[in-house]
């Protein structure tokens, strides 16, 4: 079965997901994020594959690798979460947060600790391993954010 998106974990380790079967593959997903614990495992990546392409066919270079949703940090604990995509041809890379509480006057004071690192977010931007999975599965079903989620462009 042919698969229709990727899961990279950690920044090394990349699954294929098969299809067809949408919950089976979202719950797989989800129990993935759960293993987040910000120090042996930090973070996942997730990204649609080229239509009729097998993970080992896609290139290092293929405009795949550009548009993706992405989290780091402890499941349990502080997580953060970015959104990639091609915006006329061009990378744009935003970090979600709840809409409810954006504020854009408010300081990146807030630090989501993943792996050694420290990512500096908004408030509304820490979020929970729920939020970040139901982002994930909503990501998974359409390549998008919910418009409940805010997105900040970061200057990357």
């Amino acid at each position: 079965m042919t698969a229709t998106h990727a899961l990279t974990l950690d920044n090394y380790n990349t699954l294929d997901l098969p299809g067809p079967d949408q919950e089976a593959i979202e719950t797989d997903v989800c129990d993935l994020l759960a293993c987040l614990n910000g120090a042996s495992r930090f973070s996942a990546v997730l990204w649609k594959l080229p239509d009729g392409l097998d993970l080992d066919e896609v290139s290092e270079d293929d405009p795949a690798h550009e548009h993706y949703i992405q989290c780091a940090g402890d499941f349990n604990g502080r997580m953060t979460c970015e959104i990639r995509e091609l915006v006329d041809g061009k990378p744009r890379h935003y970090v979600l947060g709840r809409a409810a509480e954006a504020d854009e006057h408010a300081l990146a004071d807030q630090i989501v600790p993943w792996n050694g690192y420290e990512a500096r977010v908004h408030p509304n931007e820490v979020l929970t391993g729920g939020e970040v999975a139901d982002l994930f599965r909503h990501y998974y079903r359409t390549g998008t954010n919910p418009s409940t989620y805010s997105h900040r462009l970061l200057g990357l």
